[in-house]
């Protein structure tokens, strides 16, 4: 390893939910991989940014928390001159760079592939591309450090012993806030009835267990004729033990959302199926075709 990265480390920014946390650590550790980097995550977003927290040290990730001190060595905020002077520089395989790499747009920008040399990351990495070459090692390393609670362990022992398929609705934030509101919108019953349909028809006795953070919306409104449980095992500081029963599950229907993203991904099975909404966002000009693996299907 040479001196610049014994004396450098990769560090990303973290900050939204769980889901959005994992994207942003997963490519910060398929870089921090590549070039044989330490790895630190930025938690400083959420000294301010109360409505949410940091859920990472629920999982066996491998990374440190970067110290004001390490932060104070980038511009984290640069100017549009800077950012382009800094690609500009990656382009060229020059040396350490202190101007943050900032995500452009939402699609997979192939820059990234150009680091040579320790950066700060500071984007939400949406896309499979940014750290399909870490798969392996993030499917181990992102256990539970703790054990399932006891309601949580019955209902993964259900899960086990059936063909079960996760179902998730979200509606929380996706109504209440504004902002996210307009930006996302929420999953029509039209999608979640044709993915139903689509599993009816691929999967044989599936049985399915629908996680919402509005479960009395989805008892009310979703009408499914298989087998169906609907799970309220954990409350929204518990998310992690959610997102594990359902990356437990066979298959899955996600909603336009990177918790159940992120669910249908750690699940490992080569033979699974995985049903995504066509419409991720409201405003159609976003374009997210590398948001979805080419294994998933979209209706």
């Amino acid at each position: 390893m040479s001196s610049t990265l014994q004396k450098y480390s990769v560090i990303t920014r973290l900050n939204g939910g769980l889901g959005n946390q994992l994207f942003q650590y997963a490519a910060g550790r398929a870089l921090a991989d590549r070039l044989g980097a330490p790895l630190k995550v930025d938690l400083s977003e959420f000294e301010s940014y109360l409505l949410r927290r940091f859920e990472l040290d629920q999982f066996t990730i491998n990374a440190g928390i970067a110290t004001q001190e390490e932060l104070a060595g980038f511009v984290i905020k640069p100017s549009r001159f800077q950012r382009s002077c800094s690609r500009f520089a990656i382009s060229l395989g020059l040396g350490f760079n202190r101007i943050a790499f900032k995500e452009r747009k939402f699609g997979y920008d192939d820059t990234f592939e150009k680091i040579r040399h320790p950066m700060y990351l500071n984007g939400y990495w949406q896309s499979e591309k940014y750290f399909k070459s870490a798969e392996g090692k993030l499917r181990n390393e992102l256990c539970l450090v703790d054990k399932l609670g006891v309601s949580s362990q019955k209902i993964l022992d259900e899960i086990l012993q059936c063909t079960a398929v996760s179902l998730h609705i979200r509606r929380g934030d996706y109504i209440t806030n504004p902002s996210a509101a307009s930006v996302h919108g929420v999953c029509s019953l039209d999608y979640y009835y044709s993915a139903i349909r689509h599993i009816t028809t691929h999967v044989q006795n599936p049985y399915f267990f629908v996680f919402s953070d509005d479960p009395q919306w989805a008892k009310d409104n979703l009408k499914i004729s298989q087998p169906v449980q609907f799970v309220e095992a954990n409350g929204p500081d518990r998310g992690v033990e959610d997102m594990w029963l359902m990356k437990s599950c066979k298959h899955h229907i996600i909603a336009n959302s990177s918790f159940s993203w992120w669910a249908a991904w750690l699940n490992g099975r080569q033979d699974k199926v995985v049903i995504a909404p066509r419409i991720w966002f409201l405003d159609k000009t976003i374009n997210t075709g590398d948001l979805i693996p080419e294994q998933w299907h979209r209706i």
